[in-house]
């Protein structure tokens, strides 16, 4: 599982929020692996990505609504075109 929240260059803070909500999945034992990382860092993204090695990885948007990061950012920033179609 991969959580994907927006991020911040300018405060730690929500990735902070993020990596302690995956630790709290991870610890759980009910997902093989759990990651996260930020729109805001989108190398950090693809690498993070990159190194999940299972089979079906799930990407869990951690967005407010599902907008214009949710439709084209995160796709793009994943390596997908619009609509999660492989590019």
């Amino acid at each position: 599982m991969l959580l994907v929240g927006h991020g911040s260059t300018k405060s730690p803070r929500p990735d902070q929020l993020l990596q302690g909500h995956a630790a709290a999945l991870r610890a759980s034992g009910r997902f093989a692996d759990v990651r996260a990382a930020t729109l805001a860092d989108a190398a950090g993204l693809r690498d993070t990505l990159a190194a999940i090695r299972c089979r079906d990885v799930f990407v869990v948007p951690m967005l407010m609504c599902d907008g214009l990061l949710y439709s084209e950012v995160l796709p793009d920033a994943l390596g997908l075109g619009a609509g999660g179609d492989p590019n």
